[in-house]
């Protein structure tokens, strides 16, 4: 990892400047090991740096609380050089609440370490939280406490709110946060840092220095906010693959991959994220997997699920890649080309059955991965047994032909992705001379 790399070598750099240096000058404790000698009278620190980049922050803490700055940027020879050099630790108790200095979007967040202390050994063991702000930068809140996050993934979240409590866990010799706007990976928690400023820092023009005290002009957060009493009861949410991806036995290296997942497909969190991958179960067949959190995002649950259900599938087998699968004799899930004609004609049913039995306000739109309930479809027969008879007679073939009416907004492309088509096929069905010119209320075909 580049974090493991990049502290390294400010640890080796670092005692090559111990080693060389006499007297040895005194450092904060939270970036070292407390040293014999005694704290010199006064404390040699590093050139201050230019104040540069976009003052839009606020400090990473409740307003009117006030903590010291530790470490701050450029600091060669320590941490803070490299992929860090733009960092802040700001030293401050176990506990202590953390909010965040820009809103933006969770991305990643972990929180089951309970680990800490100094060397490298730690450095893959430090809790944190992303924030997406949603311009190719991202805010890494490090080194909190176990359990102490207070948002999950895919979060919407606003400058000042409670995003976590502070720590110890990782490469760390006493309690600190280690605060950083960074270059947004989907893959990568810790990536080059940038340089910001600060609306609430009121001196240096917004630059917080090393060895200084800080008052915060973030927002105030309820009182009761400032004494963590452990992490929330987990809430299950729901996710959507935006791209395809893999579902893995577990959340680690040693997991075994056991199958693909299409794009837009649902999953239902199960627990909080504490790595790369995601815990969850497949909405499609029920069954548990592991999905990376690089390839999904947050979503409302699977159209047609009753409000408060879990609206999980019973565990069945994997649904069929590019088919239409069963996952129990009364229901079905939406595959790749299908439409409620096909599907009907499939199992023997009227397109108005299945409307009727879903509810489904609009007939043409059918979602990848959506459950459908196949009202009275028959179950199948044991092997060598003969199929019951008919209690009524045969249902007339579902229409062929679909349509669909543009609404506002809509786009070829927009109907092509909702209803499981290409733009091409709907030109060539429709016979478009300029498909960049469709009108509100026009009825195209889809087949």
């Amino acid at each position: 990892m580049q974090l493991r790399r990049i502290a390294l070598a400010g640890a080796l750099s670092s005692a090559l400047v111990l080693a060389s240096a006499a007297p040895a000058p005194a450092i904060s404790p939270a970036l070292l090991l407390p040293l014999p000698a005694p704290k010199p009278a006064a404390s040699p620190t590093p050139s201050a740096p230019v104040p540069r980049g976009p003052r839009i922050y606020k400090l990473p803490f409740p307003g009117g609380q006030t903590f010291n700055v530790c470490q701050g940027n450029n600091h060669a020879g320590w941490t803070h050089v490299g992929l860090g050099a733009y960092a802040w630790d700001f030293c401050m108790p176990v506990g202590t609440p953390v909010t965040a200095a820009r809103g933006g979007t969770v991305r990643s967040v972990r929180q089951d370490s309970n680990v800490g202390g100094w060397g490298p050994k730690f450095a893959d063991d430090g809790n944190f939280v992303v924030v997406d702000h949603g311009d190719g930068t991202s805010g890494l809140y490090m080194h909190l406490m176990f359990n102490g996050a207070r948002v999950k993934l895919g979060d919407r979240v606003q400058t000042g709110q409670l995003l976590a409590y502070s720590g110890n866990t990782g490469w760390t010799s006493a309690p600190h946060l280690h605060f950083m706007v960074e270059e947004s990976s989907s893959d990568d928690y810790y990536t080059q840092s940038l340089p910001v400023l600060f609306q609430d820092v009121q001196t240096n023009g917004g630059l917080p220095l090393e060895d200084q005290d800080y008052t915060s002009g973030n927002l105030a957060i309820d009182p009761r906010l400032f004494s963590p009493t452990g992490p929330p009861p987990f809430v299950p949410y729901w996710i959507q693959s935006f791209r395809a991806t893999t579902l893995w036995s577990g959340p680690d290296d040693k997991a075994v991959r056991f199958g693909p997942a299409g794009q837009w497909q649902y999953f239902q969190v199960t627990a909080p994220q504490s790595g790369s991958r995601l815990q969850v179960t497949v909405a499609a067949t029920g069954l548990p997997a592991f999905v990376s959190a690089a390839d999904v995002g947050p979503s409302g649950p699977p159209p047609n699920t009753p409000p408060g259900a879990a609206a999980l599938a019973p565990a069945a087998a994997s649904v069929p890649s590019g088919d239409t699968a069963a996952i129990s004799s009364q229901q079905v899930v939406v595959g790749p080309g299908d439409t409620l004609s096909s599907i009907a004609r499939a199992h023997q049913l009227g397109v108005d059955q299945l409307v009727g039995a879903n509810h489904l306000p609009d007939p043409n739109r059918l979602t990848l991965g959506q459950i459908l309930l196949l009202p009275g479809a028959p179950a199948s027969a044991p092997s060598g047994a003969a199929a019951p008879a008919a209690s009524a007679a045969p249902l007339p073939p579902a229409p062929v032909a679909l349509s669909v009416t543009v609404s506002s907004g809509d786009t070829l492309s927009s109907l092509a992705a909702a209803n499981h088509t290409t733009v091409a096929k709907l030109i060539a069905v429709n016979q478009l001379g300029d498909p960049d010119q469709i009108q509100v209320g026009q009825v195209l075909k889809l087949a």
